[in-house]
């Protein structure tokens, strides 16, 4: 801050009684504009994480109007789950434009890794989780002394829909804007 304040100050002078060294010694604020304004290392993984967020935010607007026009019943407990499902793998397009086209922007090179990434940034993890969760699922199962014993098998399928929504729209993204 003290830099910025005597550059101002020195500017200010150098305007009002006409300094030929205005280029002369720079610093404070005219060095750093390089660093502003250069891209990040990971381009890759900053357009996946945007396409994602871009996605999570469509999903979660999605589910907030579907449960104010009110088509969620109280007695179907697993109606949001579903809907959330079908709506992930319905918006993944959006993922998948919104990636593309900022990736685009920045002149990415390497669009099929963005796509990869892209697709597999938040359904990776999940499938880890998932997995875990029905090991431990399973665990309990097979040996009734566990405190959540279910009568039932655990069951559980893991939706890949949104991988091949991704590609399509791969294409979409990297259109230039017009």
């Amino acid at each position: 801050m003290r830099v910025l304040k005597n550059d101002f100050a020195r500017y200010n002078v150098e305007e009002e009684g006409g300094c030929d060294d205005l280029d002369q010694g720079d610093n404070g604020w005219k060095i750093i504009h390089t660093d502003v304004f250069r891209f990040p290392p990971y381009k890759s993984l900053l357009c996946a994480v945007l396409g994602v967020g871009a996605q999570f935010l469509t999903l979660a607007t999605g589910i907030i109007v579907m449960a104010l026009l009110g088509m969620f019943n109280v007695h179907r407990h697993g109606a949001i789950n579903s809907a959330a499902i079908v709506l992930y793998a319905l918006t993944s397009c959006v993922s998948g434009y919104v990636s593309c086209s900022f990736y685009t922007q920045i002149n990415g090179q390497r669009w099929v890794w963005n796509i990869i990434l892209t697709s597999s940034l938040f359904s990776a993890p999940l499938f880890l989780t998932w997995s875990v969760v029905n090991s431990i699922h399973w665990w309990s199962w097979l040996h009734p002394g566990s405190a959540s014993h279910h009568r039932a098998p655990p069951s559980g399928c893991l939706d890949s829909g949104g991988v091949p929504t991704h590609c399509h729209r791969r294409h979409r993204g990297k259109e230039p804007s017009r």
